[in-house]
């Protein structure tokens, strides 16, 4: 199940069944297959991963925390992608 929500800032997309640390590689497989993103950088530290990606030159974030894996749009362009392809990213997970 994932989950839309709003921060201050940012729109946010929780990945409530893909929780743990490992399973943000599985996230990134899917969103690679589906949507061919390109990564762009890629952060791995023991507790926390964050890797930034573009998708049709919109830019997103996948965040891993003790807490889980969200997905972040934080430009008013990647926001609207982000609800475009909602569809598509709750049938994938």
């Amino acid at each position: 199940m994932i989950r839309l929500r709003q921060s201050e800032n940012d729109l946010l997309l929780d990945f409530d069944d893909y929780e743990d640390y490992d399973s943000f590689d599985e996230i990134i497989e899917k969103l690679k297959k589906q949507f061919r993103i390109h990564i762009t950088e890629q952060i791995d530290g023991p507790e926390s991963r964050v890797w930034r990606f573009r998708l049709e030159d919109r830019e997103f974030s996948l965040h891993n925390n003790p807490y889980g894996n969200y997905l972040k749009a934080s430009t008013e362009s990647s926001k609207a992608k982000l609800k475009e392809i909602l569809p598509i990213m709750d049938f994938l997970f």
